[in-house]
């Protein structure tokens, strides 16, 4: 392997598979619609705070129980929004960044936008396939992918 194949973009290829495969999983998911579509807006959303509370951890003690924890609060609150809609579970999704930012962690307030942001994504996204169909979530997921 050569040096400029090693370095920079030494990953391409599999970045390149790795998308690919994320736009099959997601395009089919979001054809679907339904339960199947929920399932992986309470997947993607759990694995987006457990990355965020991991990249905010402090080194040592018990952040990868804290991480793990925010994660699975996170795709617990998505799930009952999905499942029991209404002005008072939708509240419910600021617990995770609130809890979160009372945790200890570097970064505290850029934890909390981020966590919101992806909750709040998480929401506009399931409301959006309810609303506008498959094909405008299937137009955003590709361009984030691609961009990606």
């Amino acid at each position: 392997m050569s040096a400029a194949a090693s370095g920079r973009w030494g990953d391409l290829k599999a970045r390149v598979l790795s998308g690919l495969a994320m736009v099959a999983v997601g395009a089919v998911t979001i054809w679907l619609g339904g339960k199947a579509f929920g399932l992986l807006a309470v997947l993607v959303s759990g694995l987006m705070i457990w990355e965020l509370a991991v990249m905010t951890a402090l080194p040592g003690g018990r952040s990868a129980q804290v991480s793990t924890g925010l994660a699975l609060l996170a795709a617990a609150l998505v799930a009952l929004v999905l499942f029991l809609p209404g002005s008072a579970t939708r509240w419910l999704l600021l617990l995770p960044p609130l809890i979160g930012m009372a945790t200890a962690r570097r970064d505290r307030a850029i934890f909390g936008l981020y966590a919101l942001a992806i909750m709040a994504t998480s929401y506009g996204l399931i409301l959006l396939r309810v609303n506008a169909g498959a094909m405008v979530i299937l137009w955003i997921v590709t361009i984030v992918v691609i961009s990606d």
